[in-house]
């Protein structure tokens, strides 16, 4: 596994294109913490999410379709982040291996999978009773600031817990040498410990921001 301009590439899997995060969130133009809060709701749905190291999400080219026809899914009905996750998850899990493989190599084929999703969803809409109000522009605007807004609060809440529970540890473990005679806190060590507490919780405090619960649970 290799990286071309923020793409992994995995020379064993005929040069198959990976995206980041970050990638899927500059494609939709939307924040990261928009991304994952529809990577989870995917991912409890049953549809399945490749992880680069085990750990950290790993898109493909079907992935990213999927997230924009969630987008599009979203902002043409009323339904919920969970609901459009289950007609993409549902979609998905019950194409035939032939259409599977079909969809990874061609485009076209996955577009038209997708706008029979939408087209379902439009369908349903129009039985309703009333017709839903779609978001406004000015409410998908707000709706990204909320998502960073809420990303941003998580990412100090937990920082002042890792700083808290740093401040804890004895001094001589917090204490590098400095010269002979002089001793300083070890900042590399103290921002490394932060880092990993974090990256460690973070996603766990997003799903329960987003009342999401653990698709493992």
């Amino acid at each position: 596994m290799y990286r071309i301009h923020n793409v992994e590439v995995n020379a064993m899997d005929e040069l198959e294109i990976r995206y980041t995060t970050k990638d899927i969130a500059d494609k939709l133009g939307v924040e990261a913490v928009t991304v994952r809060k529809y990577a989870l709701a995917l991912e409890k749905a049953g549809y399945n999410i490749d992880r680069s190291d085990g750990k950290n999400r790993s898109y493909s080219a079907t992935d990213v379709m999927a997230f924009q026809y969630m987008q599009s899914i979203r902002a043409q009905t009323s339904i919920t982040v969970e609901e459009a996750a289950n007609l993409v998850a549902h979609k998905n899990n019950t194409a035939t291996a032939a259409e599977t493989d079909i969809v990874r190599s061609e485009a076209d084929p996955l577009r038209d999978q997708y706008t029979a999703i939408l087209a379902a969803v439009q369908q349903l809409i129009a039985t309703q009773q009333a017709a839903p109000t779609l978001p406004s522009p000015e409410e998908l605007r707000l709706e990204r600031i909320n998502d960073r807004l809420t990303e941003r609060r998580i990412e100090r809440q937990l920082e002042r817990e890792a700083l808290d529970l740093w401040a804890a540890i004895p001094a001589k473990e917090r204490m590098r040498k400095v010269g002979l005679f002089r001793k300083e806190e070890d900042i590399e060590a103290r921002d490394r410990f932060v880092r990993d507490y974090v990256d460690e919780r973070y996603e766990e405090r997003i799903r329960d921001a987003y009342g999401i619960s653990d698709v493992n649970n």
